[in-house]
């Protein structure tokens, strides 16, 4: 039998759990050129349906910016913030290109004050 098993709190695991696991592997959080690269991915998924998102997921610099300002993210997070600046304002939901560096960035600080 297989079970794998995934969580963000192993504080919060049994011990015993834990020590009954044949293999426990421990991934930390994505430095900083990981989160750049999950930013970039996240936007050029978006791009590939929406062309006007070409340059944001062209701009190294934007996800440099934002992978700077976002320490201590997991990847999920990361992923989603391209989503979370599009559902900010329905005018860029209505026209996603509309969505500029900007908006990625008031993103970043409304997550990092729990608008979010």
């Amino acid at each position: 039998m297989l079970v794998v098993a995934t969580t963000n709190f192993p504080e919060a695991l049994d011990e015993a759990l834990i020590d009954r696991a044949d293999l426990v592997v421990r991934l930390t959080l994505p430095d900083a050129d990981a989160r750049a690269a999950i930013v970039a991915g996240a936007l050029r998924r978006l791009a590939a349906a929406w062309p006007g998102l070409a340059e944001l997921a062209d701009d190294e610099s934007l996800h440099r910016a934002v992978a700077d300002a976002t320490a201590g993210w997991d990847g999920r997070q990361l992923s989603k913030l391209p989503l979370r600046a599009l559902a900010a304002d329905p005018t860029r939901v209505a026209d996603r290109a509309e969505l500029h560096a900007g908006h990625l960035l008031a993103a970043v600080g409304a997550v990092g004050e729990g608008v979010w």
